[in-house]
């Protein structure tokens, strides 16, 4: 039996997100994309892109 492919457009590549969601001690949400940190509207825009 033979292995199944991911088949993608030749202009397609796949990257790869380290996405996390913390609460901090104020319960106030933090969002890294990356190790990146970011506002929750820019984190719902980014999503949207992806």
């Amino acid at each position: 039996m033979s292995k199944p492919q991911l088949l993608l457009p030749e202009h397609c590549s796949v990257r790869w997100y380290r996405i996390r969601v913390t609460k901090d001690a104020s319960n106030k949400y933090r969002y890294y994309i990356d190790d990146v940190e970011m506002d929750e509207k820019t984190y719902l825009k980014f999503l949207e892109g992806i």
